[in-house]
């Protein structure tokens, strides 16, 4: 029988593990709304994480897009930077 869990990470992002695998719940979304290959070595951004209208546990699809890895960082470390 195959172990599944679903918790929170020590940084706040739902997550499920699956026989020791995890996949954080954000990037299942962001493969069902955009597609497995959109997702593939990306980032999942979540749009408006930083201007109170959405945060890492809200993972509605039309509030997940993939963002290439060094983009990503940048726009986090900005406004992070900005609080």
């Amino acid at each position: 029988m195959r172990e599944i869990n679903l918790s929170v990470s020590g940084s706040g992002y739902s997550e499920i593990r699956v026989d020791g695998e995890t996949v954080y719940i954000h990037r299942l979304a962001a493969v069902a709304e955009h597609g497995p290959e959109a997702v593939a070595d990306m980032d999942v951004h979540h749009v408006n994480a930083f201007d109170g209208d959405s945060c890492q546990w809200v993972n509605n699809p039309e509030m997940l897009e993939p963002e290439d890895p060094v983009s990503h960082r940048k726009r986090t470390l900005d406004n992070v930077a900005a609080d």
